[in-house]
C-alpha cells in the first residue's frame, strides 16, 4: 500500500519536516520553509491526488503494467520519482523511500 510506504518513509525525526500527519486517508507533510504537501487517496476514482508547493496539483493513477502510480499530466511522471526529487531538493542530498511505488 503506497500510503503505508509514504508514512513509514516520511515519519522520521531526522527529516526536516515540522509535521507529518496521516488521518482518514490523507497525509500532510508540513515544512516551515518549503510549504505543505497533501497526499490524498481517492478510493472512488482509484487515484491519488497530490498537492505540492513545488510542482502544484497532480493526480496519479495506478498502472498495473508498470506496477507504479503514474501522473495524468502529459509528462506521465511516476509519483515516486516526483516525490524523491522534491524531497531530495529540500534535503540537499538524495532521499530514498523504503520501497518504490
Amino acid at each position: 500500500e503506497v500510503m503505508e510506504i509514504l508514512e513509514e518513509s516520511l515519519d522520521d525525526d531526522a527529516l526536516p519536516f515540522d509535521d507529518v500527519n496521516f488521518s482518514s486517508g490523507v497525509m500532510s507533510i508540513v515544512t516551515r520553509d518549503h510549504g505543505v504537501w497533501i497526499i490524498n487517496k481517492h478510493s472512488a476514482s482509484r487515484q491519488i491526488w497530490l498537492s505540492s508547493p513545488k510542482s502544484g496539483p497532480n493526480k496519479f493513477e495506478y498502472s498495473p503494467e508498470q506496477g507504479k502510480w503514474i501522473s495524468e499530466r502529459e509528462d506521465r511522471t511516476r509519483m515516486h520519482d516526483l516525490l524523491v526529487s522534491e524531497i531530495s531538493d529540500i534535503l540537499g542530498r538524495e532521499f530514498k523511500f523504503t520501497q518504490e511505488f
